[in-house]
């Protein structure tokens, strides 16, 4: 189902399950035009079947479109079919609209709570909107020297922006600023908790983590200096802010250690322009500009990536974790793919944008929400793909159990087996999924040159 604007969508975020109100399926937009819109998507949700399925193309007509032609792609506008509008538009309904600022909204983030949306503009502003009224709370006033880049919200307080000219912020909404129920303060008039310049070009995503796993040898080091016994150690000593870049850095700041607490990557001749955590945080994996996933290990530090996953044929503009082995990719090839880590695999096309490069794309429980450089936001079911996980594993569950006393004597021969029986039947299960959705054919040589 795609949800039609009357500008060019920049930005989509979801509120996930995990928040108090799970029971409400909503989304927020950032326009071109400078508004954010909330969108209430729960009939939809709801009605389960409706919707576009993985790998179906919605019917869209096209005026004028001039073939695949790169250039055109990113200009030309596309309008949703009317009858199919009339079809679908009773499955959501837009709750508000807002100007967050005098130019176009770059981005828009749900706060870690879900009561709150904060937005970024190209006029340096950044805006905290209610999402229950759509009534702006606060403003941050020339936020930056330069138009903000994206923004990451840490907690129900606490957010971090970064800018174009690779500066990156972080914010905690308690400062006053300008309340316009209150009035405390002016626009602007405070300034940010943090402020780092590590970064010689646009800060492209960000990601935080409350633990992010020590390397190795500060593990190590750490073994031979127990701390005193009265003294204990915060659960929050390892929380890192990891961004990426333009300049292709990767960089982890310790936001307690303020301006010292930073640490670079090595330069990866490259943009890197997004960047997520799998395996529970062991591995962080990084979408370039050329088209490889780079995969880096916390535990053998952040200096260089330690793997290399070729076959994207454009730009990976965009990653959303699926589960702990599997990602989905936004390119600018105008897929949303569903790519394996380890072991390595395509698994199918989850969207087709047709030729648009994909923005953003992430999922909250059964639905992907991606855009591209159009006037809508594309719903794509993903029901049948995550009901097959939770199949799988309730079988393996039944294996175990059924498998006695003989499986506790099997050795580590077995679980081995059993990882290989485990990601062999997950690949079955996806690639079957994605086949009976009568989607584009992927490349079979996808990763033919690793």
């Amino acid at each position: 189902m795609d949800v039609p604007f009357a500008a060019d969508v920049l930005d989509v975020d979801l509120l996930q399950s995990a928040v108090p109100e799970s029971d409400r399926q909503i989304a927020v937009a950032a326009l071109v035009s400078g508004k954010v819109c909330l969108i209430d998507y729960s009939d939809l949700h709801r009605s389960g079947s409706s919707g576009t399925k993985v790998g179906e193309r919605n019917h869209v007509e096209d005026s004028g479109r001039p073939g695949h032609d790169a250039a055109a792609a990113g200009k030309r506008k596309r309008s949703v079919n009317r009858s199919d509008e009339r079809n679908t538009s009773r499955l959501y309904s837009k709750a508000w609209t807002v100007k967050s600022g005098s130019k176009s909204c770059r981005a828009a983030r749900f706060s870690v709570d879900g009561t709150s949306v904060f937005a970024i503009a190209k006029d340096m502003s950044i805006s905290r909107i209610d999402v229950q009224t759509g009534s702006v709370l606060q403003e941050w006033k020339k936020a930056h020297d330069a138009a903000p880049s994206c923004i990451l919200p840490i907690s129900s307080t606490m957010f971090a922006t970064g800018d174009d000219d690779g500066v990156v912020k972080m914010w905690d909404a308690r400062v006053p600023t300008s309340s316009l129920h209150s009035g405390i303060g002016n626009a602007g008039s405070r300034s940010s908790v943090h402020s780092w310049s590590h970064h010689s070009d646009w800060v492209t995503d960000m990601m935080w983590r409350s633990h992010l796993r020590a390397p190795m040898k500060l593990r190590k080091d750490s073994k031979h200096k127990a701390p005193p016994q009265d003294e204990e150690i915060p659960s929050e000593s390892r929380s890192r802010l990891i961004c990426v870049g333009g300049d292709g850095i990767l960089s982890v700041i310790d936001p307690r250690a303020g301006k010292k607490g930073v640490e670079c990557s090595a330069d990866q001749e490259d943009e890197l322009l997004s960047v997520r955590a799998i395996k529970g945080g062991d591995k962080i994996v990084v979408g370039t500009s050329l088209g490889p996933l780079s995969i880096w290990a916390p535990s053998k530090g952040l200096l260089d990536h330690v793997d290399r996953l070729a076959g994207h044929p454009a730009s990976v503009d965009s990653l959303d974790v699926l589960d702990e082995d599997t990602v989905l990719t936004g390119s600018s090839d105008g897929l949303v793919r569903v790519v394996q880590i380890y072991p390595h695999k395509l698994l199918g096309v989850a969207a087709d944008h047709e030729g648009f490069p994909v923005e953003r794309a992430l999922h909250a429980g059964d639905w992907l929400a991606s855009i591209g450089h159009e006037n809508f936001i594309r719903f794509t079911s993903l029901k049948d793909l995550l009901d097959g996980s939770e199949d799988e594993g309730t079988d393996e569950d039944a294996e175990v159990q059924g498998s006695g006393d003989a499986a506790s004597s099997s050795g580590a021969s077995d679980d081995s087996d059993a990882e290989v029986s485990k990601s062999a039947k997950k690949e079955a299960r996806v690639t079957a999924t994605l086949k009976q959705a009568s989607m584009p054919e992927a490349s079979s040589n996808f990763f033919d040159d690793l």
